[in-house]
């Protein structure tokens, strides 16, 4: 985990600390979770998915504690790895995180009616490569649930029926649904599903600790890979969170949780430290954010949008200009919109964005373009 120095003179030894990654799969409100839990947007959102491509490091003061949260990357398969183009730091961004951080808060969208009751492969596979690492579930979005008691069956399911090594007290009637055997995960178990999707990364990137890899050299048959990963839920989880990140709903309560949890030692970032994103590069986290919302299909994934200019006049006032390479010209009349209309609607959100996080106003203008037009720019004329 990257470090900032500090003087001397500003660590306190009533310091603490807590470094926490949030995993989940794409979309599931990870950004807006910490947004919510710094209370200004650092993190940029969207309603699609990728919107984060590398660990992104955050932090609050409360306490006297520092909180240093890590928005890593929604977890990816082999087919969207190929499929969007992701770089290293994307695909092993969680699994680096989680290797860093006292606790692993997984975040879990209970508004899917068909994954609500089941905790994706990708995640128990990478909690299966730290079992003994700290870890709580976080229901998202759980305004978006009419019925509250389901969620009582969602936390026995996706637990395994034990919280904190123990037993959850609910009726029988709350997880009648599902074979309470088949909720059962044992070490032998984590292993076999641990195995299992090993093939999918690269062996120099998988750090696996020493019990885990020699455990990777014992052989499994088929039928025992399967029941790995048919296994719902993971027991291991210390504590569960429902919560609405959107609305703030029970983020007070974690926030809490978070800063009762911290240790003495020192921090890792100076006192206003908000993330370690620079604000140029997060202007183009922002664009590519917005431009999932106004733009169909995989065409977003495609655009690449540069800083040109960025300089303060004056009054204070930030000028900024971002150039946008499209392929081709169908894409650069698809980001202006008809009559401008979706370009002007990116910049003017864009412009809000900004000028909140980074605390000026900001001037934007966003230059779609492609090669060939640059080209024939810079030609001279006959």
């Amino acid at each position: 985990m990257p470090t900032q120095n500090l003087t001397s003179t500003s660590i306190s030894l009533a310091q603490r600390l807590f470094k926490v990654a949030i995993v989940g799969v794409p979309n599931a409100g990870k950004s807006t979770l910490i947004n919510s839990l710094l209370s200004t947007v650092v993190c940029p959102v969207s309603k699609r998915v990728h919107t984060t491509r590398t660990n992104q490091f955050s932090a609050y003061l409360q306490d006297n504690a520092q909180i240093v949260l890590v928005d890593t990357p929604g977890i990816v398969n082999v087919k969207e790895i190929k499929k969007f183009a992701f770089s290293k730091d994307f695909v092993f961004g969680p699994d680096r995180s989680i290797a860093a951080a006292d606790l692993v808060a997984v975040i879990h969208d209970v508004s899917n009616n068909i994954s609500r009751n089941k905790l994706d492969p990708r995640i128990k596979a990478l909690l299966g490569r730290f079992p003994d690492k700290n870890s709580i579930l976080i229901l998202n979005k759980v305004d978006a649930v009419k019925n509250k008691n389901t969620l009582l069956d969602t936390v026995r399911i996706l637990t395994c029926g034990i919280v904190d090594g123990k037993p959850i007290q609910m009726k029988r009637s709350h997880f009648s649904r599902v074979k309470e055997e088949k909720m059962r995960m044992t070490m032998e178990n984590l292993l076999k599903r641990a195995k299992a999707r090993v093939d999918e990364l690269p062996q120099d990137q998988m750090e696996f600790d020493d019990k885990i890899k020699k455990m990777m050299t014992v052989s499994f048959s088929q039928e025992e890979i399967q029941e790995g990963l048919n296994l719902i839920g993971w027991p291991k989880f210390h504590d569960v969170f429902m919560i609405s990140a959107l609305t703030n709903e029970g983020v007070d309560a974690l926030r809490e949780y978070f800063v009762l949890n911290s240790k003495p030692a020192s921090w890792l970032y100076a006192e206003d430290f908000l993330t370690d994103v620079k604000p140029q590069e997060l202007t183009i986290r922002v664009v590519r954010a917005l431009l999932l919302d106004h733009l169909p299909q995989e065409m977003p994934y495609k655009l690449d949008p540069k800083v040109e200019y960025w300089d303060r006049n004056d009054t204070g006032e930030l000028k900024i200009i971002v150039q946008l390479l499209c392929p081709n010209e169908r894409y650069v009349g698809r980001v202006v919109g008809t009559g401008g209309s979706i370009i002007r609607n990116l910049t003017l959100a864009t412009q809000t964005i900004l000028s909140d996080l980074l605390r000026v106003p900001v001037d934007l203008l966003i230059k779609p373009y492609t090669k060939q037009s640059s080209k024939d720019k810079d030609k001279p004329s006959s």
